[in-house]
């Protein structure tokens, strides 16, 4: 006799269900095994009229199927018909069922999930050609855009002309100024290699000639330009006073007056520091003979100087420096006005200071000499200021 592997309550021979519990009888063990595994095709069921309402999908896992000996679930139960309509005991609903053949089930009964479809490989391969042809494109254009840059280029670079003097002395684009610095350095080499210092610069413009000694110091005899540009950034009325008056006579004790209203000596060094003049500095009042024998000296360098002479014009004192070059044996070149200063002291030094008026610019000279004697500093000096006016003319 087979009992009900649901109930436990004995079947009569050939049922098909269970009579205390409805449940279907399971006639063999490949039927058994095929309701344990249903991701398997089922024999069909015999039909019976079931509720036509949709089950809705649901993608949480459904409940497995009780165990032997189990209780079953307390769910409501549907009441079916067989084909020949004798009445039989409710059964469980559909959800328990395993899937129809042919409908691809949403989850196995042992709760994993359903297999994932096959990649699209069309759509794959359509876009990976979509991405090799926007990146060449890309190359291409790179590779045409860099040639254009390419060709431009050399049209820059010849624009730039070479340098045709040495490194001391450079071109000027704004006035057309082009100083010889192989010329002038003939010049003051002709005089004194080591005797002689100097520097030339266009007011307002890049170029500068700057012989070999022209960073050297030298005894600043006559050199009133520090305390004149000092009082003038200082905007100390009393001090820019005198060193006015001091640049239009050559007067020791006004120049002694305006450093005191500076401050004293110390402060016009810390000017001069701060403005750039390195090898400028001042260790003496004007016509400190005694200080002067001490071995306190003012020393500046040909290259300061010229800065000074080409910042007092900027400035608008070019007219201050009214010395009579001239009586010294200074000759005016044709075409040119110049204003300036002569200092001679300690060491035999002579020295000139002048600003040179052209049609096109004004020129900043300094000429600093030792132990050459004032005619060799006046000659020294008409031969530069020759040379620079036929030069910017």
């Amino acid at each position: 006799m087979e009992y009900c592997t649901n109930c436990g309550s004995a079947l009569e021979p050939d049922a098909k269900f269970c009579t205390n519990c409805g449940a279907a009888v399971e006639t063999s063990s490949n039927d058994t095994n095929a309701a344990e595994q249903p991701a398997q095709a089922m024999p069909v069921q015999p039909s019976w009229s079931t509720p036509t309402q949709p089950v809705p999908q649901n993608t949480a896992p459904r409940n497995t199927m009780p165990q032997q000996g189990a209780p079953s679930p307390t769910m409501p139960t549907t009441n079916a018909m067989p084909p020949n309509g004798s009445p039989v005991p409710p059964v469980q609903p559909p959800m328990d069922q395993p899937p129809v053949p042919g409908q691809p089930p949403v989850q196995t009964g042992d709760g994993t999930p359903k297999p994932k479809g096959k990649p699209n490989i069309p759509v794959i391969v359509a876009a990976a050609v979509l991405v090799v042809a926007l990146l060449g494109v890309g190359i291409a254009y790179g590779v045409l855009g860099s040639g254009k840059t390419k060709e431009a280029s050399p049209a820059a670079t010849s624009s730039v002309a070479s340098p045709k003097t040495q490194p001391s002395a450079s071109s000027s684009a704004k006035a057309g100024v082009s100083l010889n610095a192989d010329k002038l350095q003939s010049i003051v080499s002709g005089y004194s290699e080591t005797e002689a210092a100097v520097s030339v610069v266009p007011v307002g413009e890049n170029d500068e000639f700057d012989s070999r000694q022209a960073n050297t110091k030298f005894v600043a005899a006559g050199l009133y330009l520090p305390v004149y540009l000092a009082a003038k950034d200082s905007g100390n009325s009393g001090a820019v006073s005198s060193a006015e008056t001091m640049m239009r006579t050559m007067d020791n004790d006004s120049g002694n007056a305006a450093v005191s209203d500076l401050g004293g000596l110390s402060a016009l060094n810390g000017w001069l520091g701060g403005a750039g003049y390195s090898n400028t500095d001042f260790q003496r009042a004007f016509g400190d003979v005694e200080a002067s024998n001490s071995g306190y000296e003012n020393y500046t360098s040909a290259a300061d100087a010229a800065k000074m002479l080409a910042a007092t014009a900027t400035d608008g004192g070019t007219n201050l420096l009214s010395y009579d070059l001239a009586s010294e044996g200074v000759t005016t070149p044709s075409g040119v006005t110049l204003n300036g200063h002569r200092g001679q002291g300690i060491k035999n030094s002579y020295n000139f200071f002048i600003l040179m008026k052209t049609g096109k610019t004004t020129m900043a000279v300094s000429v600093l000499t030792q132990n050459l004697g004032k005619d060799t500093a006046v000659s020294l000096t008409n031969d530069i200021l020759a040379e620079v006016a036929a030069e910017v003319q």
